[in-house]
Protein backbone atom coordinates (compact mmCIF):
# COMPACT_ATOMS: atom_id res chain seq x y z
CA UNK A 1 0.00 0.00 0.00
CA UNK A 2 0.86 3.69 -1.02
CA UNK A 3 1.44 6.43 1.86
CA UNK A 4 -1.51 8.07 0.41
CA UNK A 5 -3.61 4.85 1.13
CA UNK A 6 -2.80 4.63 4.35
CA UNK A 7 -3.60 8.60 4.98
CA UNK A 8 -7.17 8.22 3.68
CA UNK A 9 -7.78 5.08 5.52
CA UNK A 10 -6.47 6.76 8.68
CA UNK A 11 -8.18 9.42 7.79
CA UNK A 12 -11.97 7.57 6.84
CA UNK A 13 -11.72 5.94 10.40
CA UNK A 14 -11.24 9.17 12.04
CA UNK A 15 -14.28 10.69 10.55
CA UNK A 16 -16.00 7.64 11.45
CA UNK A 17 -15.18 7.98 14.89
CA UNK A 18 -15.68 11.33 15.16
CA UNK A 19 -19.18 10.87 13.48
CA UNK A 20 -20.17 8.17 16.17
CA UNK A 21 -19.26 10.43 19.06
CA UNK A 22 -21.17 13.59 17.77
CA UNK A 23 -24.46 11.43 17.46
CA UNK A 24 -23.56 9.59 20.78
CA UNK A 25 -23.42 13.00 22.52
CA UNK A 26 -26.65 14.34 21.09
CA UNK A 27 -28.34 11.56 22.37
CA UNK A 28 -27.31 11.69 25.56
CA UNK A 29 -28.02 15.21 25.64
CA UNK A 30 -31.02 14.60 24.73
CA UNK A 31 -32.04 12.17 26.96
CA UNK A 32 -30.40 13.73 29.95
CA UNK A 33 -32.30 16.95 31.10
CA UNK A 34 -30.25 18.41 33.84
CA UNK A 35 -30.79 21.99 35.56
CA UNK A 36 -28.14 24.27 35.15
CA UNK A 37 -27.03 26.28 37.74
CA UNK A 38 -26.40 29.70 35.52
CA UNK A 39 -29.58 31.27 35.81
CA UNK A 40 -28.71 34.34 34.06
CA UNK A 41 -29.70 37.17 36.98
CA UNK A 42 -27.36 39.17 39.37
CA UNK A 43 -26.69 38.10 43.13
CA UNK A 44 -28.03 41.50 44.17
CA UNK A 45 -29.36 43.78 41.16
CA UNK A 46 -29.90 46.86 43.97
CA UNK A 47 -26.63 46.76 44.33
CA UNK A 48 -25.66 47.31 40.49
CA UNK A 49 -27.44 50.47 40.78
CA UNK A 50 -24.84 52.22 42.83
CA UNK A 51 -21.58 53.02 42.53
CA UNK A 52 -18.69 52.94 45.05
CA UNK A 53 -15.85 55.44 45.14
CA UNK A 54 -13.15 52.59 43.75
CA UNK A 55 -15.79 52.01 40.87
CA UNK A 56 -15.91 55.89 40.29
CA UNK A 57 -11.89 56.11 39.90
CA UNK A 58 -11.64 53.33 37.94
CA UNK A 59 -14.32 54.84 35.35
CA UNK A 60 -12.54 58.59 35.61
CA UNK A 61 -9.35 56.80 35.29
CA UNK A 62 -10.79 55.00 31.55
CA UNK A 63 -12.07 58.52 30.55
CA UNK A 64 -8.75 59.86 30.97
CA UNK A 65 -6.73 57.33 29.56
CA UNK A 66 -9.09 57.36 26.29
CA UNK A 67 -9.11 61.30 26.05
CA UNK A 68 -12.60 61.81 26.68
CA UNK A 69 -12.88 65.23 29.27
CA UNK A 70 -15.44 64.60 31.98
CA UNK A 71 -15.96 68.90 31.88
CA UNK A 72 -17.22 69.06 28.55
Amino acid sequence: MQSSEIIAIVLSVSAVLLLWELLRRMRLKGSAEHESEYSGSARDPDGLMTADEQALEELDGLLREHGTNMDE
